[in-house]
């Protein structure tokens, strides 16, 4: 995980105790970017047919398979906090994932 993205994590939820939970289970749990990422999407596209493992497997192989699926989503990311950096920087982090 980008070091700068775990720090505003982390001060987000400081900041916030409403953040905490979801800011841990979504990023601060994880060693890296791309994991966050890939449980966040597992977590969002699992439904009763897709097992949120499975999709996770799937996810985390793509993102071995493709580094630059990760460095797109970083970019993105930058995009959003340079394009709206208010909205970013008072939004949930983790409901842009």
């Amino acid at each position: 995980m980008p070091v700068e993205f775990g720090v505003e994590c982390a001060e987000a939820s400081a900041a916030d105790a409403a953040l905490t939970r979801s800011m841990k289970s979504a990023i601060l749990y994880h060693a890296t970017f791309a994991q966050a990422l890939a449980q966040r999407i597992s977590f969002k596209l699992a439904n009763h047919d897709l097992d949120q493992e499975e999709l996770l497997s799937v996810i985390a192989n793509a993102f071995v398979d493709d580094h630059d699926i990760v460095g797109f989503a970083i970019a993105d990311l930058e995009a959003i906090k340079v394009a709206r950096p208010l909205q970013y920087r008072h939004s949930h982090h983790v409901s842009i994932l």
